[in-house]
């Protein structure tokens, strides 16, 4: 890959670690510092020719968070392929010359939620774009809105409370859940007694549902005085 490319993009995304294609360092040291190296698990960083490049893990977890989310603020009915690429776009978008220069491929993971912001605020724009986004009038401004979903008040479900409502901590959310109506019918306010599984007999492997309070019925035991069977003999 080095001998025919000048910067050779290596992506060596097998996990764990030790069933990587190539370490970090062997493609920093065999492509004399030009690769571009992407790897499925992490890697330390490495130090070639006086220089430190910081191996980039390539993480689902860059993209599908902030996808989500723009699929929730839009209120999308279906996605498409064009959402898909708006979301790569706004994280290629994301990548500085040097992060380039360090070996990065991807931008520093300690911003995933401002990374995961912006990838909601495109592929929001593009489901507005598109003509598949429900949650109308169209936002003027998407990366506002991105933290703050719209929540719809509809019977049973839960509502957000926002991040930012006094007195609560950072990233903390509540959820309060509308109890449910009184009972109106007679069967409904009657209360239920509870009834129990019970095994009769291990021998006769049979099963009855009695009440909580009421004992197994038995055949009554015959008198003292009673005959006993004839013999079979």
């Amino acid at each position: 890959m080095a001998s025919i490319n000048e910067r050779p993009i290596i992506l060596a995304l097998s996990n764990p670690t030790s069933q990587s294609e190539c370490t970090a360092e062997q493609a920093y040291s065999w492509s004399e510092g030009r690769a571009i190296f992407g790897s499925g698990s992490p890697f330390d960083p490495v130090k070639y020719n006086d220089k430190l490049f910081v191996p980039a893990q390539a993480n689902n977890a860059y993209i599908f968070p902030g996808f989500g989310l723009g699929v929730v603020i839009s209120g999308a009915i279906r996605v498409k392929d064009d959402m898909v690429l708006a979301a790569a776009e706004g994280l290629a978008e994301q990548v500085t010359p040097e992060h380039v220069d360090k070996g990065l491929i991807y931008p520093p993971f300690s911003c995933i939620r401002k990374i995961s912001a912006n990838i909601a605020a495109r592929v929001a724009a593009k489901a507005y774009d598109l003509g598949l986004a429900s949650h109308l009038p169209r936002p003027e401004d998407l990366a506002k809105t991105e933290d703050t979903p719209p929540v719809h008040h509809r019977p049973g479900l839960a509502q957000h409370v926002r991040n930012d409502e006094p007195g609560r901590g950072h990233g903390q959310r509540k959820r309060s859940i509308p109890l449910p109506p009184p009972p109106t019918s007679v069967a409904a306010s009657t209360p239920t007694v509870p009834r129990v599984l019970v095994s009769v007999s291990p021998r006769a492997r049979r099963r009855r549902l009695v009440g909580q309070s009421s004992h197994l019925t038995r055949p009554p035991s015959p008198p003292a005085d009673a005959p006993l069977p004839p013999s079979r003999d």
